[in-house]
């Protein structure tokens, strides 16, 4: 069961440990003639295991390895002593291993293995696929601290002797009869070529990596070791993730959780499984399920003694409570994340990405005086950031939060310091949308009858439009859709909140002209609209015909077009219109 890491082995280690250190436990006299092997290549054997345990620290694991190492000497077991202090110079949490003595004790495993001495075919490809992992992570964190996806890609020497030693794995695998490590090697192997097809256009090294995980899935059906699948499937899952793949990543992530359920596979692999099944399903924008993953993913890593991951887990769990319209729930989850000591520990990005989130579920929930303290907190925060676009952003919703609190000092403030921020380093979808609030925030608090209201919500929305016009004349990143329906939109309502009636109108025609310029992406906003129009028609300007003729034109419209969900809202209207 160990050698093809059963998630039961443990269970049976352990019931073996309490026997052999039982004070009145009596070694059997013919351990080594019946096959058991002496007494320390037990008690080594059990500190191994041990050893493995993920809630270790770098430390403990270590003085565990060593452990077995000595026993497995005493044991004259001299390939598995080697092994085991290749593994305790190896990669840890909190360090990268130690490449040369790791390459040193495979060489001299190499010489045992030549002369069929022990155990040495086997640890030799124990030790190799330890290099292996070694050297991948050391191309992985590379490439990352080089920029990742917007980085050069993987070194490609690096690359290339890691891909090398995966090749050598997978041969001496084969050669020991052990295809669990083959597949190994394919898992790892598709994972480098992931990295790499990242960076390419053709799309061969994705091929590559697709070829390589089903090969590896064959080779663990061959080893009849189906409890493994769980380990592949959880790969696959967040290769697909990865590639915005969103269907196939639900699949596998759920295929993966599914048989580590049947095998009573308790890892942080499957912890990771239900993470990576929360933000698949949080992509696909069904967030109350992808916060039942999010739950089950911190419960797990709260078991394993993992504080940082499972408060990365809870961060995550928080966001999705309030994307699925549980704001509060939101809010008392990042406010309890933010007190857990592990917390500190995390890395700045994501201790920002939780503040951020808090301030927006504090904004949802209704306290916009309080998202706000959070916004102005967050942004000192960021202000250091070598990617000051975060910092715009922030400004941005700071902005908008303020007004929404009716800081207006503060609020015309941090509209600066957005617009400031925007011109050096680009946030057009955050600073469109901050000038949207703030006008609409500014006609709604203060009406037609604050003398200056109107010019500055006015104001506002024609800095939006400079906004829009200059991220098309520079080719910035703005996606908010459909900006000139948008803004013709909250113009229209901000029109309205100031009793301007026909100019409403006029606008909200515009509105909807724009957005069924933008055909079927823009139904629910060209719906909106039209159903804002129909309601100026009826109510403000006594023209109820009118507003009935737009509704039946719009409902028929989208109906054939294949949109009846837009054309609902519509037909409710005119229900409630005809009653009256």
């Amino acid at each position: 069961m160990s050698l093809t890491s059963h998630p039961e082995a443990i269970v049976h280690w352990n019931r073996i440990g309490a026997l052999v250190e039982a004070p009145d436990h009596r070694y059997p006299e013919d351990a080594e003639r019946s096959g058991l092997g002496p007494r320390a290549q037990l008690l080594a054997e059990l500190a191994l295991e041990r050893a493995f345990e993920e809630q270790l620290s770098d430390q403990e694991a270590a003085a565990r390895y060593a452990e077995a190492a000595d026993l497995f000497e005493q044991a004259g077991l001299t390939a598995r002593a080697l092994a085991c202090r290749a593994r305790q110079v190896g990669p840890g949490h909190d360090r990268p291993g130690d490449l040369d003595a790791i390459r040193d004790v495979r060489a001299r495993l190499e010489e045992l293995a030549a002369a069929d001495a022990p155990f040495g075919g086997r640890e030799l490809v124990a030790v190799l696929q330890l290099q292996a992992n070694t050297e991948l992570r050391a191309v992985f964190e590379s490439a990352a601290a080089a920029g990742g996806l917007d980085g050069p890609g993987p070194d490609p020497q690096a690359l290339a002797e890691a891909e090398a030693t995966l090749d050598l794995l997978y041969a001496e695998a084969g050669r020991q009869g052990l295809p669990h490590r083959q597949a190994n090697a394919r898992l790892l192997g598709a994972r480098a070529r992931f990295l790499l097809g990242r960076h390419q256009e053709d799309g061969a090294a994705f091929a590559d990596a697709d070829r390589m995980a089903d090969e590896a899935e064959q080779l663990i059906e061959q080893a009849a070791a189906p409890w493994r699948l769980a380990h592949a499937h959880g790969h696959r899952g967040e290769l697909a993730l990865y590639r915005g793949d969103l269907e196939t990543a639900e699949d596998y992530f759920q295929r993966a959780a599914r048989t580590a359920a049947r095998y009573g596979d308790r890892s942080a692999a499957t912890a990771r499984v239900h993470d990576g099944l929360g933000r698949t399903r949080l992509a696909l924008d069904r967030p109350a399920e992808a916060a039942g993953a999010f739950t089950e993913s911190a419960a797990r890593y709260d078991r394993l003694g993992d504080a940082d991951s499972a408060a990365s887990a809870r961060i995550m769990l928080g966001q999705a409570l309030c994307a699925a319209d549980r704001p509060d729930d939101g809010v008392a989850v990042l406010e309890s994340v933010l007190l857990e000591p592990a917390f500190a520990g995390l890395d700045v990005r994501e201790q920002a990405q939780a503040r951020l989130t808090l301030a927006r579920g504090l904004r949802e929930a209704g306290e916009p005086r309080a998202a706000a303290e959070e916004y102005l907190l967050l942004a000192d925060r960021v202000a250091g950031f070598e990617d000051r676009h975060i910092h715009t952003m922030v400004a941005a919703e700071a902005a908008a939060t303020l007004a929404a609190a009716e800081q207006w000092a503060a609020a015309d403030l941090a509209r600066q310091r957005a617009l400031d921020s925007h011109r050096t380093a680009p946030h057009p979808d955050s600073v469109f949308d901050m000038l949207l609030r703030q006008a609409r925030h500014t006609a709604d608090r203060h009406g037609p009858d604050h003398p200056d209201a109107g010019e500055q919500a006015l104001a506002r929305l024609e800095e939006a439009a400079e906004v829009a016009r200059t991220a098309a004349r520079e080719e910035q990143h703005f996606h908010f859709g459909c900006p000139d329906g948008t803004l013709h939109d909250t113009r229209a309502r901000t029109l309205s909140a100031l009793r301007r009636d026909e100019e409403a109108l006029a606008e909200m025609e515009l509105a909807i002209a724009a957005f069924a310029a933008q055909g079927a992406d823009a139904y629910h906003g060209r719906a909106e609209s039209i159903r804002v129009a129909a309601v100026l028609e009826a109510n403000r300007l006594d023209r109820p015909d009118a507003a009935l003729a737009r509704l039946d034109a719009a409902i028929a419209a989208l109906t054939t077009a294949g949109a009846p969900d837009a054309a609902e809202p519509l037909a409710e209207l005119r229900s409630h219109l005809t009653r009256r």
